[in-house]
This record gives C-alpha cells, structure tokens and sequence, in this order.
C-alpha cells in the first residue's frame, strides 16, 4: 500500500507540473 502511495504521490506531482507548462504555453 505504501508504494501505492509513492506511485500517486509521484502522479500527483507529474501531472501538476504539466499543468503548470500547459499554463505557461
């Protein structure tokens, strides 16, 4: 369940920052 955890965490953060370049764009 941890790694699970680490996977979304990693997601989560991903996905911000290509909302961030979507934004800069």
């Amino acid at each position: 369940l941890r790694r699970q955890f680490e996977d979304i965490k990693r997601g989560t953060r991903t996905v911000l920052e290509y909302l961030n370049e979507i934004k800069s764009v």
